[in-house]
């Protein structure tokens, strides 16, 4: 959750995010993960929930680095006032390299998208490091949500393949995700525009419903995650809401 959508008190987790973080910790590999310890460096990792719970996923001795160069002091602790064995945070730029890399989306956060990738590469990745980079999709339903929460851009797959490309990294495996949500997400702002719509904008905190509503919905997008996986592991490349890419350092 990024650092804007923080509810001021407990809240359900949006199915979106609970979806996601299924779909990315079976790309990164699922149960295989405990089986060595890793070290693995979040950027702009906001409230943390995600490396917490892929902390909960990953073998004895792993670690995990939260880096978010806005975290305030308040930020330093995990987001719930409780942590696991191997998990810090902080808005200071980490030295060293990892095992894996996540940034699950950032880039679009960052005007100099390329030159931010660059150094991230230069400083942090290794041969053998796996970089997890997510964007969001599909630049036609770029609306008022994306500015209210610092969005530069949204990405066609092509611009994100050279973004990374030009990174001096290669493409493992990439695809789509979040199909169903993107003809959704077309209407919506094409209300917008018509509608010059100013109503309040809700983040992934202002998630509402109860464990049924919640429970119904991430299993939907669990079982189109299964399919996504299914479409990136054949080299189909089906637009979504999002996009992702499982990259390595390209072998001089």
């Amino acid at each position: 959750m990024d650092l804007k959508e923080i509810p001021a008190g407990p809240a359900m987790r949006h199915p979106w995010e609970l979806a996601r973080f299924d779909f990315f910790h079976r790309v990164l590999g699922g149960d295989a993960l405990r089986l060595a310890p890793l070290s693995v460096l979040d950027i702009g990792a906001g409230d943390g929930w995600f490396s917490e719970s892929l902390g909960r996923h990953l073998g004895e001795g792993s670690r995990i680095v939260c880096w978010d160069a806005n975290y305030a002091d308040d930020h330093l602790q995990p987001f719930d006032g409780q942590s696991i064995d191997g998990l810090s945070f902080t808005r200071d730029a980490p030295e060293g390299t990892f095992d894996t890399i996540l940034l699950l989306d950032v880039l679009e956060h960052i005007e100099d998208d390329h030159g931010f990738l660059s150094i991230a590469v230069a400083n942090h990745v290794e041969p053998g490091t796996r970089i997890l980079i997510s964007v969001p999709a599909g630049p036609s339903v770029y609306s008022r949500h994306d500015a209210h929460f610092g969005h530069f851009r949204r990405y066609t797959p092509s611009a994100a393949r050279a973004l990374i490309d030009g990174a001096g990294l290669d493409i493992v495996q990439a695809g789509g995700l979040f199909h169903g949500l993107l003809p959704a997400r077309a209407i919506m702002t094409m209300l917008e525009r018509r509608r010059n719509n100013h109503e309040e904008i809700v983040g992934l905190g202002g998630w509402t419903h109860g464990p049924l509503v919640t429970g119904t919905v991430t299993g939907i997008l669990r079982l189109e995650g299964a399919m996504s996986r299914i479409f990136a592991s054949v080299g189909i490349d089906v637009p979504g809401l999002s996009w992702w890419a499982l990259c390595e350092k390209r072998r001089s």
